[in-house]
């Protein structure tokens, strides 16, 4: 009964202007199909020896679910992003595949943080391996063209400090292309001009005066814009990770630009 009925309102659909993903999105409460973004969160705990204290690693996730990936529902995007996730998740646990051996699933996510964490008990010569910790985190946004992934996590593997990330990055639905800032900017020259008197005003550096002097590492001490972006409501935000453009105790530098003042010259 179930499949007659979806076989019915997609046939009814067929004549409109609605896309299949959307059709599938108003049934799916009634027929039982699961979302097309899948979300949850993998835990593991590490223990000293005796078991007296730990640390926790956690990854929140989204990714596209396999119903609607690996060959079908115009899946090319999808799989670009669910192949992307793989490999930045498979950068925190280095005993991790990194490839993507089949559709991904909740059970990956839990291999990573399994395989990140360390029982003392199993092994005496990593004592001082529990105190590793990781945090991450996978977002999906759409619009009508493009996908949005948002990956950010943070890290402590030993020595001094950890370390942490954020990146977005962009998948056009069209073929699953990854496309970078050239893709929005109209004006090359001008978004230049202009992000560099906010990245200046953020770091409270006058006109005129050396970025490199100031500690910063941009070749021929010429500002230089990344792809690591994200619209947010008015504003434009970019990031700089840190160790990209500065020493580690500069941090993660993020700084806004008023869309207002890219009219013209970006495009969403």
């Amino acid at each position: 009964m179930k499949h007659l009925l979806l076989f019915a309102i997609v046939g009814l659909f067929a004549v409109s202007c609605s896309t299949t993903e959307e059709i599938l999105d108003e049934v799916s409460d009634e027929i039982n199909l699961p979302d097309r973004i899948a979300s949850g969160r993998a835990k593991a705990y590490a223990y000293n020896m005796d078991r007296s204290d730990s640390t926790e690693s956690m990854i929140d996730y989204q990714y596209f679910t396999p119903q609607f990936s690996s060959g079908v529902m115009d899946s090319v995007y999808k799989d670009s992003v669910n192949a992307r996730i793989v490999e930045l998740a498979a950068m925190q646990s280095p005993e991790t595949e990194t490839q993507l051996l089949g559709p991904l699933t909740d059970y990956y996510f839990e291999r990573v943080v399994d395989d990140f964490t360390v029982d003392e008990e199993d092994d005496e010569d990593d004592f001082n391996m529990w105190t590793w910790e990781m945090q991450a985190g996978f977002d999906i946004s759409e619009t009508s063209r493009y996908v949005c992934l948002n990956s950010h996590g943070w890290a402590y593997t030993g020595g001094a400090h950890g370390n942490g990330f954020l990146f977005y990055e962009y998948f056009l639905k069209q073929n699953g292309q990854r496309i970078g800032l050239e893709y929005f900017a109209e004006d090359m020259e001008s978004l230049l001009t202009i992000a560099e008197k906010y990245f200046r005003s953020h770091i409270g550096l006058e006109q005129g005066e050396s970025l490199n002097d100031a500690g910063f590492w941009f070749e021929d001490d010429t500002f230089a814009l990344n792809d690591n972006f994200v619209f947010e409501e008015d504003f434009m935000t970019f990031v700089f990770n840190p160790y990209e453009v500065a020493p580690y105790a500069a941090g993660m530098i993020e700084f806004s630009i008023p869309l207002e003042e890219l009219s013209g010259i970006i495009t969403q």
